[in-house]
């Protein structure tokens, strides 16, 4: 039996290798008594007025004169550095103000390649609106007059004039959207807001997502109760600031205004507390006792006594290889070995096993995936799913990994100007099926 539909199928894109980790977190819980809960909270609101302080003044920085040349450039970001450091050593120390600098500067670095993303989001979004405003609706249209247009690949437009009209109004939204956007990024302007937007909006809507106002002040403030510090490899165990031992001693150099709460000598405060790192301590371990570097963030959590310690490295990048045989012109990479194919649906995740010439191997494994609830069930209904699978990779000696990459980019740039809303948005075209036996697609 012969089953063809008449849709194109998806252009093939090469092979996409994810790059390897580029770094390692490790996080376990410090119980710690209620006057260390006194004095890291000192320290985190401290550290917190100068970090947000500093982020504020970085989001908004002035624009360097592009009349200048770039050496006249690079000695006034670096007078602008010198000024910002000076005034947060005055406050804390060189080594917080370090920490400071460097966390606000990587945050800003990534709004700016956000604001750009969403930059060509919008204009690829008001792109197509704007091409298919340009056609006529479908109900004043006759059978043989859409039949022509689609022979003739012209643009489709809408259902209804209703649907035309609104989708009008949204394209002056996204066109002032837009402006906003691409001035702020003319003006080296983002926007950034400590604890999280999403948190932050939660704070109208507190009925909706069932929580009170003091549950909510207590998420926020969680959210934005942060102790970072980062390490060297010149300094006892990595990191001077929050120095942990091998044996799982935890201690902070205070900033100068609170050194007056030290309990150790040189400003220093020792938590009664030990660290204990399940997992990868004894590489954590290996790291502080070989003279390299590692960088500690003291977080909590809302509702949950303690502290928690997270210790962070970086892991030099290593090169993929690349084969190039008949079709590696094209960049495609070619595993040596076998692999694990994964096969995305709606619900659960499709694996089979493959030999190093591409031939199945076993018996197919679904891993079910259960999206349904808030966003938070969700996204560790996710972490699950991908745990499972590095579980059966690593069970069957398997080190590569090859996903279906469904290229949902553009869906999520420009969905619903595409593909529709309501019962038009919710189902995917059917693709092409060939079969062998008929001849045709």
């Amino acid at each position: 039996m012969c089953f063809v539909v008449d849709r194109k199928l998806r252009e093939w894109r090469g092979v996409k290798p994810v790059a390897a980790p580029a770094g390692v977190a490790i996080s376990t819980r410090l119980a710690t008594t209620p006057d260390e809960d006194a004095v890291l909270d000192l320290v985190a609101a401290h550290l917190g007025r100068l970090r947000r302080a500093d982020l504020a003044a970085v989001s908004r920085r002035q624009p360097v004169d592009p009349g200048l040349s770039a050496e006249d450039r690079r000695a006034v970001r670096r007078r602008g550095l010198n000024v910002r450091k000076k005034d947060l050593t005055g406050q804390s120390s060189a080594r917080w103000a370090n920490a400071i600098i460097a966390g606000n500067d990587d945050q800003r670095r990534l709004a700016r390649s956000a604001q750009y993303r969403h930059i060509i989001g919008l204009r690829a979004a008001v792109a197509t609106l704007e091409m298919r405003l340009g056609a006529p609706t479908a109900d004043v249209l006759t059978v043989a007059e859409r039949k022509a247009r689609r022979k003739t690949h012209a643009p489709k437009g809408y259902a209804t004039q209703a649907e035309r009209f609104a989708k009008q109004q949204r394209l002056q939204h996204l066109r002032a959207a837009l402006a906003r956007a691409e001035k702020d990024r003319a003006d080296e302007r983002v926007h950034v807001v400590e604890g999280g937007k999403r948190l932050a909006t939660t704070r109208h809507y507190l009925d909706d997502a069932g929580l009170t106002g003091d549950q909510w002040r207590q998420h926020w403030q969680a959210a934005r109760y942060r102790i970072s510090a980062n390490g060297s490899p010149d300094e006892p165990f990595g990191n001077l600031t929050i120095t942990v031992t091998p044996d799982g001693q935890v201690s902070i150099r205070l900033p100068k205004p609170l050194e007056r709460l030290a309990n150790a000598p040189r400003g220093r405060y020792v938590l009664s507390g030990k660290a204990v790192f399940a997992h990868r301590g004894e590489e954590w371990a290996q790291r502080i006792t070989s003279a390299m570097s590692v960088s500690y963030t003291l977080t909590r959590r809302a509702g949950r006594a303690g502290r928690y310690l997270t210790a962070s490295w970086a892991i030099p990048a290593i090169a993929h290889r690349v084969s190039r045989g008949d079709r590696g012109a094209r960049g495609d990479v070619y595993s040596s070995g076998p692999i694990v194919g994964v096969d995305l649906n709606d619900g659960h995740l499709a694996l089979r096993r493959l030999d190093d010439r591409g031939n199945p191997i076993g018996a197919p494994e679904r891993i079910g995936i259960d999206l349904s609830g808030s966003a938070a069930r969700r996204d560790a209904q996710v972490r699950h799913a991908i745990t499972q699978l590095l579980h059966y990779a690593r069970r069957h000696g398997i080190a590569t990994i090859a996903v279906e990459d469904l290229d949902f980019a553009d869906a999520r740039t420009i969905g619903r100007e595409t593909m529709g809303r309501g019962a038009r948005g919710e189902t995917l075209p059917p693709h092409r099926v060939w079969d062998t036996d008929c001849g045709v697609p």
